[in-house]
């Protein structure tokens, strides 16, 4: 498969991986976000299919941890996070720097595509 680049930030900092998945189901190819807790990846042509969605932007949500800070905001994997705050979101490239531009407690919206529907969702960063 096409390699995909992918970044892992945990405490303590963040890493760049590039994994080239072969047949990966959806919750193999991730990119970690330690703050919210959850997993997310760039829509593939794979993941499109598996989603039924025709719209390549966005990152995809493939995993939330139970009790997380994304869980209790109602986050599920599956969802696609299409803006924040008005910014469009087309890859996590873009997810990053959106976020390394906020400041922790800062209100933000998140535009969410679940099944064909669009969700705002506001949180406190």
């Amino acid at each position: 498969g096409k390699p995909l680049n992918i970044i892992s930030i945990q405490k303590g900092g963040q890493k760049e991986l590039t994994l080239t998945p072969g047949q990966l189901p959806l919750k193999e190819a991730k990119r970690f976000d330690g703050l919210l807790g959850m997993t997310i990846t760039n829509i593939t042509p794979q993941i499109s299919g598996q989603l039924g969605i025709s719209d390549p932007d966005g990152v995809v949500i493939t995993s939330v941890e139970n009790g997380s800070k994304a869980y209790k905001l109602g986050f599920k994997e599956g969802d696609i996070i299409r803006q924040i705050d008005e910014i469009h979101i087309e890859n996590v490239k873009d997810y990053k720097k959106v976020l390394s531009g906020l400041r922790r407690n800062q209100k933000i919206l998140i535009l969410v595509e679940r099944e064909q529907n669009l969700y705002l969702l506001s949180m406190t960063y």
